[in-house]
Order: structure tokens, then sequence, then C-alpha cells
């Protein structure tokens, strides 16, 4: 097969916006086929100071745009973030950054609630496969707060979302944030559950992926925090009082319980902290390997990192520390749990 460039944009998209990412569809004359989807925002026609944006789907079998869809709102800007691409299903998922409360007419409001402000919040837009319209519309976040994109996995006819804005529920303080995870349908949009975690210091999410062990959460969070399954408790971080935690979340998937947290002393860690994981599910075991940038301002190198003992993560122990060099030029001993390899 010849390696053929594809040009996927119909519109002139903004750099800084287009994303793309694909998910194996099936075998055909003994090579993998892929389905891509790529969006994008690009300047209003009805006003150069907003945005809307585009999505396409192709297929690597013909290798030619299959649909594409242009949103235009002329009442709303649209910018998009990423994009998720759900074989199973035959659906995308366009995540896109709206600058208003509705969209679509779906809205973060609960019933009777109102808002003074029509803040920013995240949508996420639902795609056929097949015909390229758009299925469903789901607006998440904060009603009353900017929220911040930090991750989606899709899992068992659901998507896993987590988000950073602050929320009122565990801090006055408007520049602390907090994590929200919601739970959607993937046929409708439906919200199955909203939990807020936080504490009265800054917490991020970072990166999110939900399995058959339950959901997990990449986040750097603060001491006190909540909420904890028994009543009157809170969870501490390792530090002590004040301090913050580079720290996995786990998510009872039946009700978005916050049942654990394994976590790290930020202060023992060396930076950059990863941005992104994945997790593999094997008998008895999870292994998590994380991934971070050289550096913060480098894009050019990966570490790749993961915990010396897996076996020890979720049990009230720590991970382990690294004792081999020979294949680790960032081990730090002191640390209970983390080495770059």
């Amino acid at each position: 097969m010849k390696n053929v460039a594809k040009a996927v944009k119909h519109r002139e998209l903004i750099t800084q916006t287009i994303s793309a990412k694909c998910s194996f569809s099936e075998n055909f004359g003994g090579r993998g086929v892929y389905d891509i989807g790529v969006v994008g925002s690009f300047e209003s026609d009805a006003d150069v100071n907003s945005r809307d944006f585009y999505v396409s789907r192709f297929n690597t079998k013909g290798n030619f745009t299959t649909n594409f869809y242009e949103s235009e709102t002329a009442s709303t800007s649209e910018t998009t973030k990423t994009v998720y691409v759900d074989a199973t299903n035959r659906v995308i998922y366009a995540v896109v950054d709206i600058n208003t409360n509705t969209f679509y007419g779906k809205n973060v409001f609960y019933s009777g609630e109102v808002s003074e402000t029509d803040n920013p919040n995240i949508a996420i837009v639902a795609f056929s496969f097949d015909f390229g319209t758009r299925l469903w519309v789901a607006v998440l976040g904060d009603k009353d707060n900017i929220d911040y994109f930090s991750g989606l996995s899709i899992y068992n006819g659901h998507l896993h979302v987590a988000l950073t804005s602050h929320t009122n529920e565990y801090s006055t303080d408007e520049y602390q944030t907090d994590i929200i995870y919601t739970k959607i349908r993937a046929d409708n949009g439906r919200i199955v559950n909203k939990k807020v975690f936080g504490s009265t210091s800054e917490d991020t999410a970072l990166d999110i992926i939900a399995t058959t062990t339950g959901i997990y959460i990449m986040a750097t969070i603060g001491d006190n925090f909540l909420p904890h399954p028994t009543s009157g408790h809170i969870w501490q971080t390792n530090g002590g009082p004040g301090l913050s935690n580079f720290a996995i979340l786990l998510v009872r998937d039946s009700d978005s319980q916050l049942v654990d947290i394994e976590g790290f002393d930020t202060a023992t860690l060396t930076d950059p902290f990863p941005k992104r994981f994945s997790v593999h599910i094997g008998t008895g075991t999870r292994e998590f390997i994380f991934y971070a940038p050289r550096s913060n301002s480098d894009k050019a190198g990966l570490y790749v990192t993961k915990f010396t003992d897996s076996s020890k993560i979720f049990i009230n122990d720590n991970a382990g520390v690294c004792t081999d060099n020979t294949n680790c030029d960032r081990c730090n001993v002191n640390d209970p749990g983390m080495c770059m390899i």
C-alpha cells in the first residue's frame, strides 16, 4: 500500500484547534482498517471574533472523506478541544469549548436554577459514522464558572468525562478549582451521574480512564479532600496539612462514589509530572503507565513512568522504590513509588 497524503479540511481551520484520533474498525485484505475523526474550528462567517466548528470522518479502506459536518451557531463561539472515535457504537464525539450555558437546547442547569452570567462550558457533540449527522449534545460543567476539559474515556456504553473548574462546593476562593466527573449514556447523551471532588485548595484533573475495575482519574489534589465514603471523614495528603498530592482517584462505576485514592507527595516527585496515563488490567493486577513530556516546555521528548510494584497499588501500601538503575535514569529512592524509565 502506498503512503498517500490525505487532505480532510473543508474550511480553513485554525491550526491550534485541529485534533484527530483513530480507532481500529476491521481487517480487510490482510490489513487493518481504521476510522479517523478530525475536528477543528474556523472563523465564523457572521462574526470574526467568534468560531464555528467542523468535524469529519474518513476510513483508511478507501482513503476518502466519508462525511463532514459544519456547526454554525450565530449566538455561540465553538472552539474544538479534541475528538474521540467510538468504532463499537459507530460514533464520533467532538469536545467543544463554548462561551455560553446553553447549546443546541441543552444546558448545565438543574430544574429551578438560574445563573447571573452566561459563562463558558464544555459541550460533547455526538455524530453518526454513517451519515455525519448530529445525534445528541450534552453540556457539562459548573453553571457559574469557567470549565476546562481534562479527559474522556469510553467504556460499556457510557462516556466518562473529567473537567476542572471552580464550583463553590469546597471553597469560596474563585481561583481554587475542583474536579467535576460526569457519566453520560453513549446512545442518547443523557447524564447519568455528576460528582464534584475537591478540597479548599487547588485540585486539577489531568486524565481519566474507565475500566472493568472502576474509573481512574489522574489528578493533583489538596489536603482534606472530599467526599469520603465514610461520613465525617476526609482524605489527607501524604505530606500533611496544606500540601498537595499527585494522585489517582478510584471511582466506583455503579454509583460514581469515590472509594479510594493512591497519592504521592508532590514534593518527592521530579518534574515534569505525567500529563496522560493508561491502564492494563491483568489477572489480579492493574498496571498503570504514565506519560510526560521531557520538560514542561519541551514537546519533542517523552518520559514513560510506571510503578515499580503494581501489586501494592490501592492496598494501603506504597508501590515500592526503584533499586535497579540499569534502565532507570531518573530514579529517586526517596520517592515511594515512581520510577522514570
